[in-house]
């Protein structure tokens, strides 16, 4: 009786054990994204503006405040805001922010002073559309 008394405090307490892993703020941010892209490349002789249809990738980085997006890791808030203040490797320019709910938008530019590209990111959630 003893035995069976312990044996089940512990199936109690191990139960009633914390997560070993807790929500994460970034798990509605990721995923696969639809987008528009407006690329508009300037140069010495004018601005070329094109379009395309493009699925973005969202995944978490190994840094817990990360999102990998465009083949970078991305630091973002719990709003999902990118800090402009900060740079991405390569990019003059880089903005990216989230509607948790079912939104991405993303901007950056890349290259001098007399030749440059501006992408923009405009893409809905793939599970939403139907």
């Amino acid at each position: 009786m003893k035995w069976t008394s312990i044996l089940s405090l512990i199936l109690i307490f191990s139960a009633c054990k914390k997560s070993d892993n807790p929500s994460d703020y970034r798990d509605q941010y990721t995923g696969e994204y639809y987008c528009h892209v407006e690329i508009r490349r300037t140069t010495m002789t004018g601005v070329e503006i094109t379009e395309e249809y493009k699925t973005v990738h969202v995944t978490k980085a190994t840094a817990d405040n990360e999102v990998v997006i465009l083949g970078y890791e991305v630091p973002i808030d719990k709003k999902g805001e990118f800090d402009h203040s900060k740079k991405i490797n390569g990019f003059r320019f880089f903005s990216l922010s989230f509607n948790p709910e079912d939104s991405l938008y993303i901007s950056n530019n890349i290259g001098g002073l007399a030749e440059y590209t501006t992408k923009y990111y405009k893409g809905k959630k793939k599970y939403l559309l139907k």
